[in-house]
């Protein structure tokens, strides 16, 4: 993108700003049938098909058990994760795939060494089931491209399979069963375009790079950036504070002007040379005590003249980002390395959970006075979405009802339920549902079961009835979109219209939850795309704040800069523990290993052919003499 560098590289803060535009020429790439994206997502889909058609390798235990991996998906930190989202929305489209996700690593480390690294605490190793990895379809995500052990493992997956699909930045770089119907592949292009409007009011700037936070003074970026800048004051509350007691203490011991001493003198109109005894040491005990708790009740008047919560802990700040995986590891790792070069004084601590899983037991018992919730909430309004958000609201009030002297963490949650964000179209259920949704679905389910159930009150076939009950529903059956079909938002007023027209005599709940795997993707692939870009400018807000403090109070003398990092290598790559002067060994191993296989193979097959037909010509060789015996 040209116009991208154009713009002043600020700190991350253009990248930051071209979300919207990079979206924008992504799904402009994507429209272009002779596109390298489009070909390849072709030929990526046909070996998924392919797949598809071939009949289990065992079929006692079906396809998706222990048996030949169909995709592995692999890579490292934030690329992994978002793989890691990839395969978790690519099986719930495709259930009968065995898709596995590993890290670039323990690939190498399983795979790529004379003797194999052991994987602990994971259940996968070198001669075990789960690494049959023999013409299965490879997904290396790298943004660099040149990442050292997804560079390694991209060479040693050639001596098992061909098919080696990479997801960079760059085109050169080294490295390089349901189908939907094309109605809701129409759905889901819509929610896709809407995101990009989305996001630009997120980040305050359009495709075309134009400024819109201006235009837009009820734009998302600005509450965004207004809570990054209360944070940042959290932060630089130990420098400011440090600031304020050296002046405090130069005023008072310089020029010999304690304030209780002062006031003790001045209240009783005589110098304080006059004073008497007991007045010299009341106001010289209160000095003392002023002193020693200086740091306290500084940070109280602070935080008071900046309108925080007065009775917040003194010291290190600490953030705890909830959200689905790949955006909560993400934005730990953003927000981490946006600090990693800070002054200690100004540093905080970032950790991270998943609000619906782990995050009460791994976080809770930590919380205190003070700590910082920063929490993603899904679309509530959703019906395949609501018991999600319900589950994110219950794990915040956990947090948040912990107290110390009425006082109890800091909390925000970012959202879409009730938000400004939502450009997209309604679902059926925001049409449909009023009030408490989770209730109408309880209630609309079971008057949906109670009306089957007395329909089918005549029939005794339990696996009858548990079918036509399941198959009111399912989802139907879905037809293979084409590949070079051009994607367009679907033309109806809101989403899933035209299935309504269509199937009209479907009950409310059994037309809501045809929509439920749409919903998931709308999750996983757009809401949680936007929930990330606002935590990564709140949070760019919150570090360029601090950044720019420090020269701002030391007249240019002291700064750093947030884009740089200690363990920044020279090279663009991620540092790897697994070596890979094994690779190249191994993959003559493993050809080699492979070959004698198939030798024996032949050699088996064609032993047991010679056998069979040398029993074959015995018995045909015994007929006749038996045959000429029995002759007169």
């Amino acid at each position: 993108m040209e116009s991208v560098t154009k713009m002043h590289l600020k700190y991350g803060k253009c990248d930051q700003n071209a979300s919207a535009r990079a979206g924008a020429l992504g799904q402009q790439d994507w429209r272009n049938f002779e596109g390298m994206n489009r070909v390849t997502a072709w030929y990526f889909m046909r070996q998924l098909h392919a797949r598809l058609l071939e009949p289990p390798a065992n079929p006692t235990v079906g396809r998706g058990m222990k048996g030949p991996v169909d995709i592995l998906v692999t890579g490292c930190e934030v690329s992994l994760w978002a793989g890691e989202q990839f395969a978790a929305d690519l099986s719930l489209t495709m259930p009968g795939l065995n898709i596995v996700t590993m890290s670039a690593n323990k690939v190498l480390g399983l795979v790529g060494q004379h003797f194999p690294v052991p994987q602990i605490g994971h259940p996968f190793a070198a001669d075990t089931e789960h690494l049959q990895f023999k013409n299965c379809l490879v997904l290396l995500v790298s943004h660099s491209g040149g990442t050292f052990s997804s560079l390694a493992v991209a060479n040693l997956m050639r001596a098992f399979t061909s098919h080696i699909f990479v997801v960079t930045s760059e085109w050169d770089t080294q490295e390089a069963a349901g189908y939907f119907s094309a109605y809701e592949v129409a759905q889901l292009e819509g929610l896709n375009v809407a995101c990009i409007s989305a996001l630009e009011d997120i980040v305050g700037v359009d495709r075309e790079h134009r400024s819109v936070a201006m235009e837009r003074p009820d734009a998302a970026c600005h509450a965004l950036r207004r809570q990054g800048a209360t944070w940042a004051q959290h932060v630089l509350e130990a420098p400011v504070v440090w600031i304020m007691a050296a002046m405090y203490i130069f005023l008072t011991v310089a020029f010999g002007l304690p304030p209780a001493t002062i006031l003790s003198s001045v209240i009783m109109g005589v110098p304080m040379s006059d004073r008497p005894m007991y007045v010299s040491i009341i106001s010289g005990a209160v000095d003392a005590v002023l002193y020693i708790f200086l740091p306290l009740w500084m940070s109280i008047l602070l935080r008071l003249w900046e309108g925080r919560h007065p009775m917040h802990r003194l010291g290190t700040r600490t953030v705890v980002v909830g959200d689905v995986p790949w955006v909560a590891q993400s934005i730990e790792a953003f927000l981490s390395k946006l600090f990693a070069c800070s002054y200690s004084i100004a540093s905080l601590n970032v950790v991270s959970g998943n609000p619906v899983d782990h995050f009460v037991h791994r976080h809770t018992h930590r919380v205190v006075r003070g700590s910082l919730l920063a929490v993603g909430r899904p679309d509530g309004r959703l019906n395949a979405l609501v018991t999600a958000e319900g589950g994110v609201n219950l794990s915040v009030n956990q947090a948040s009802s912990i107290q110390s002297y009425g006082v109890r963490c800091e909390s925000v949650t970012i959202g879409h339920n009730p938000s400004k964000l939502n450009s997209r179209k309604r679902f059926i259920c925001e049409r449909q549902s009023g009030g408490n949704l989770l209730s109408k679905l309880y209630t609309l389910h079971s008057k949906s079961v109670q009306k089957k159930l007395e329909a089918l009150k005549d029939e005794n076939d339990n696996i009858t009835l548990l079918s036509r009950l399941k198959s009111s529903v399912s989802s139907q059956a879905l037809n293979k979109v084409s590949s070079n079909q051009q994607l367009k938002p679907a033309d109806e007023e809101y989403i899933g219209e035209q299935m309504t027209e269509r199937f009209s005599d479907l009950s409310e709940v059994a037309l809501m939850q045809r929509q439920s795997t749409i919903q998931h993707l709308y999750e996983s692939r757009m809401a949680s795309l936007q929930r990330l870009v606002a935590f990564m400018v709140m949070f760019h807000e919150m570090g360029q704040r601090v950044q720019d403090f420090w020269p701002r109070v030391s007249f240019g003398m002291l700064g750093y800069k947030m884009d740089r990092t200690h363990s920044i290598m020279r090279i663009a790559t991620t540092a790897s523990p697994i070596p890979a002067s094994d690779v190249r060994g191994r993959m003559k191993e493993i050809v080699e290993a492979a070959s004698l296989r198939k030798a024996e193979i032949i050699i088996r097959d064609a032993l047991l052919k010679f056998r069979r037909v040398r029993a074959s010509k015995r018995q045909n060789q015994q007929a006749e003499t038996t045959k000429k015996s029995g002759e007169p």
